[in-house]
């Protein structure tokens, strides 16, 4: 989400490269299983709403170094297949 941000939109000089380097560890990166289940009733979120809040839709603003790691316990769900997506995205 820090590489995706517009720094200079909150002024005060900040540059557009103030992240210079990414390492994700193990996040959630696409949020559309979490809508698929009952804790959507809780957090309510739309369709629209995944593909505006998942980090693996948002555009970097900037060109940085990235390397995306990812753990597990063994078993394969829909989310970990998201890591591998974002590193080509």
């Amino acid at each position: 989400m820090m590489v995706a941000t517009d720094w200079p939109a909150f002024g005060g000089g900040l540059p557009a490269n103030l992240v210079r380097a990414s390492l994700p560890i193990s996040g959630i990166y696409d949020i559309e299983p979490i809508r698929l289940t009952p804790l959507n009733d809780a957090v309510k979120l739309e369709a629209d709403d995944v593909r505006r809040l998942s980090p693996l839709f948002l555009s970097p603003t900037t060109t940085i170094e990235g390397i995306v790691a990812h753990g597990g316990t063994g078993r394969k769900s829909s989310i970990d297949r998201r890591p591998s997506l974002l590193g080509l995205a």
